[in-house]
């Protein structure tokens, strides 16, 4: 099933609501030195897919994807690794999605229903996911808390 196109979403209006967590994620993953790189390529190819990206089962998912896979193209043609401010190799061994949810919560304080539809899961799970991707954090770097993790949103 394919949602209703959205026609009086314009790429501007949208961009403009989104850009600000866009550069602050870019940020967290390949530095102040490319983020605006990143950006660029994530507003070139969504003003260029417009009408593909309305036409998808959600517009933020679709960009949210297309910035992480700026994001990982950028590190790999520039040989850099994330900079987030969130401590260590435990993170890094989540999962992918709970790995976005933990940055985009904990780290870049973006509310649950955002982050619902950012990552197309119910905003009532987003909760138990945070708490879930802690646990594994703690559990994978053998402490008792979870370093970097705020508390924020629980």
């Amino acid at each position: 099933m394919i949602a209703p196109r959205r026609p009086d979403l314009t790429f501007d209006a949208f961009a403009d609501s989104h850009v600000k967590l866009w550069e602050r994620y870019a940020e967290t993953q390949v530095g102040a030195a490319h983020r605006d790189e990143v950006v660029a390529r994530v507003c070139g190819w969504l003003r260029g897919n417009w009408a593909r990206a309305l036409g998808s089962d959600s517009v933020a998912r679709y960009a949210w994807r297309v910035l992480k896979a700026e994001v990982h193209a950028c590190a790999r043609e520039r040989g850099v690794r994330p900079v987030s401010e969130m401590p260590g190799a435990a993170l890094a061994e989540l999962p992918e999605r709970l790995y976005d949810l933990v940055v985009l919560r904990y780290e870049l304080g973006v509310g649950d229903a955002e982050i619902a539809d950012y990552l197309g899961i119910e905003q009532a799970a987003v909760g138990a996911q945070a708490r879930y991707a802690r646990g594994r954090v703690e559990a994978l770097s053998g402490t008792a808390e979870a370093g970097g993790f705020t508390g924020e949103g629980e």
